[in-house]
């Protein structure tokens, strides 16, 4: 029914122009973990971003957050679009449960 997600996608909490969002719990209570999590930070020598930015992947997410009970869910946006990722739901994998139009 889900789009399953490589654990090894890498997300970046803010670049620029797309932003990140990570949050734990059930969802009635879900709680914002975005600034406390331990991102590395990446040398701005990838074809992708010119400087240094921060990143994790889905699945260093998820091991920082095995102290939380309940799901982990991303919300990726960008100009143009995004998408809200899931863990914990279906089973021990990330998915794809949601799309975003972007904020543009």
């Amino acid at each position: 029914m889900f789009e399953r997600v490589d654990g090894s996608v890498e997300i970046c909490p803010f670049d620029g122009v797309n932003s990140c969002g990570v949050y734990v719990g059930f969802l009635t209570d879900m709680t914002c973990v975005t600034k406390k999590l331990n991102w590395r930070l990446v040398d701005g020598d990838s074809k992708i971003y010119a400087i240094p930015y921060r990143v994790l992947t889905l699945d260093e997410i998820r091991e920082q957050c095995a102290n939380y009970s309940g799901l982990i869910i991303v919300v990726r946006e960008g100009a143009l679009g995004g998408d809200i990722l899931q863990y914990g739901n279906h089973g021990e994998r990330w998915e794809v449960v949601g799309e975003l139009g972007g904020y543009a």
